[in-house]
C-alpha cells in the first residue's frame, strides 16, 4: 500500500501585507507544525509542495529536500472585486461555477488529480509521501472520492464523509493533515490528522 500525507500549510503571518502567494509562515507555524509532526513518527520518501510561500516554508519544516509543483497551488479566485458574498456556499452547491478570472473546484480537482496521480504512480508500495497545499485545494481533490457539505459558510467548515464516514466536521486546521492510503492506485483510508 502507498501513503500520501495531504498537509495544509501552517499558520501564516496575519496582516503581512504581502502578496497571497507570498505571506509566509508565523512563529506559532513552526511550532505547531513541528508538533503536528512530532505526532506522526513517519519517514517521508518524497515531499512536495505548492509554490506559495507558506506552502514551501512548511515543506521546509518536514524535509530539507522538497519539490515544488505548481499544479498544488491554491485556487485561483479571478477577479476579487466581482467576489460575492455567497461565493463559497455556491461553489459548494456547483462544482463549476466560478468567478471571472478565477477557477472552479472542478478546475483545480483536475489540476490535483493529475498532480497527485503523477507522485502515486512513481512510488512503490510501502512508500510514503508528504504534499503540502491549500484547503481549498485539498477539498478539490477529495472531491474524486468524498462527499463534502458546507455546515457553517461564515466559519468555512464542511462535513467531508468518505465511504459513509465523516472524516471530518469543521474547519480544516492550520496545519492538519489528510492522511490517504492507496491499495493498487485505489483510494482505501482517509484520516483526518490536526
Amino acid at each position: 500500500m502507498k501513503t500520501i500525507y495531504l498537509f495544509r500549510h501552517t499558520i501564516p503571518q496575519e496582516n503581512s501585507g504581502y502578496h497571497n502567494e507570498s505571506i509566509p509562515i508565523s512563529k506559532q507555524g513552526i511550532r505547531e507544525m513541528e508538533n503536528l509532526l512530532s505526532k506522526l513518527h513517519v519517514d517521508f520518501n518524497n515531499v512536495l509542495c505548492s509554490p506559495y510561500l507558506r506552502a514551501v516554508q512548511t515543506a521546509q519544516i518536514i524535509s530539507s529536500n522538497y519539490f515544488v509543483d505548481e499544479r498544488l497551488h491554491e485556487r485561483r479566485l479571478g477577479k476579487e472585486e466581482e467576489l460575492t458574498d455567497d461565493f463559497w456556499i455556491r461553489q459548494y452547491l456547483d462544482y463549476d461555477y466560478k468567478n471571472i478570472g478565477g477557477e472552479s473546484l472542478n478546475d483545480v480537482r483536475k489540476r490535483m488529480v493529475d498532480a497527485i496521480d503523477f507522485y502515486l504512480n512513481r512510488i512503490d508500495d510501502s512508500q510514503t509521501i508528504a504534499i503540502v497545499s491549500h484547503a481549498t485545494a485539498i477539498c478539490s481533490y477529495l472531491l474524486s472520492n468524498c462527499a463534502i457539505a458546507v455546515t457553517n459558510t461564515e466559519r468555512k467548515e464542511r462535513r467531508i464523509v468518505f465511504n459513509g464516514s465523516i472524516i471530518l466536521d469543521g474547519k480544516i486546521k492550520t496545519p492538519s493533515c489528510f492522511k490517504l492510503v492507496f491499495d493498487n492506485e485505489k483510494l482505501i483510508e482517509v484520516t483526518y490528522i490536526e
